[in-house]
C-alpha cells in the first residue's frame, strides 16, 4: 500500500547542440523552466537540442554513449 505513494524519481536531460552540452537534472527548478520552442523540443530533439525525460541513470548514461559522447556530460543537480 505504501508503494503507490512513493514518488517516482524523474530525470530530465537538457541536450544543447549549439554548446555540445548533455546536463542531467534530477528534481530541480530548471526543469520547470523547460518549455517547447521552434528550435528546442521536449521529449525530442530539434535543431538545437531538447528536453527528454528518462526513468534512470543507467538509461541516461546509455543513451548518451549511443549518442551525444563527443558533448560533455554534467550532472547539473
Amino acid at each position: 500500500m505504501l508503494e503507490l505513494f512513493k514518488r517516482k524519481k524523474k530525470f530530465w536531460v537538457n541536450v544543447d547542440i549549439p554548446t555540445k552540452m548533455f546536463t542531467v537534472h534530477t528534481n530541480c527548478t530548471y526543469e520547470n523552466k523547460k518549455s517547447e520552442t521552434d528550435y528546442k523540443g521536449i521529449n525530442r530533439i530539434k535543431r538545437d537540442g531538447g528536453w527528454l525525460n528518462f526513468s534512470s541513470i543507467k538509461e541516461i548514461e546509455s543513451f548518451y554513449s549511443e549518442n551525444y559522447e563527443t558533448f560533455f556530460y554534467k550532472k547539473h543537480c
